[in-house]
């Protein structure tokens, strides 16, 4: 195994923290909805409205959203390598 030089490690440490840090404000990419609340069929988004909180949030403009994709793959020839 080769030793790193100094670029390389401060180029590393640069990259690792540039991801921890990111960015300083992501916009929403979607809109909030007017309301939260509603029947667990009707509403859009899945944990409704917090007891009225997650509305009076929004009205100040704080969203939170979490979203969730899941990519399932497995071995095609039937043989595991």
């Amino acid at each position: 195994m080769r030793k790193m030089g100094r670029r390389q490690v401060s180029a590393l440490i640069l990259g690792l923290l540039a991801a921890l840090i990111g960015p300083g404000h992501v916009p929403t990419q979607t809109p909030a909805p007017e309301t939260y609340a509603g029947s667990f069929w009707d509403r859009r988004r899945l944990t409704g409205d917090w007891g009225g909180f997650r509305d009076a949030a929004a009205k100040h403009g704080v969203t939170r959203d979490v979203d969730w994709l899941q990519t399932l793959q497995g071995v095609v020839s039937g043989k595991a390598a």
